[in-house]
């Protein structure tokens, strides 16, 4: 599989959701074996992550098959192409003003900002909102 026609495909907008697919076609309900198929051997492997790139994935412990969260970074941009680089204004545009810990609850997603020090989002980590255990 050519991993950079992967990450270079257009995204693939989904009725309604700001979040998913991701840019580089990746979804919260992809299984372990679909992301390793899709996006080849991980970089590094930490417990249950699964580290690439621009991105990484943690699995849950007692559900191997569900996502915990999901961590971008450079290039990779959420359904509404909010991504690194992307200022805390043009989030808040987006999803509405973000509470003192540049987090923001969006339908089922927990999302957190990370900003680096020039301002602008550096890593974009998505996890289930609260009361949701997993995707």
């Amino acid at each position: 599989m050519n991993v950079a026609a992967v990450l270079a495909s257009p995204v693939i907008t989904r009725g309604g959701n700001l979040v998913e697919p991701l840019s580089n076609g990746l979804t919260f309900s992809m299984q372990q074996p679909i992301v390793e198929t899709r996006y080849g051997k991980p970089e590094e492997l930490v417990g249950r992550q699964m580290r690439y790139t621009n991105f990484g994935v943690e699995y849950l412990a007692n559900a191997p098959t569900k996502m915990n969260f999901v961590a971008l970074q450079h290039d990779v941009r959420l359904n509404c192409k909010i991504g690194t680089g992307s200022s805390r204004e043009d989030v808040e545009k987006v999803f509405g003003k973000l509470d003192k810990h540049d987090d923001v609850i969006y339908q089922k997603y927990l999302l957190h900002f990370s900003h680096g020090t020039d301002g602008v989002i550096d890593v974009i980590t998505v996890a289930p909102a609260p009361g949701r255990p997993s995707f």
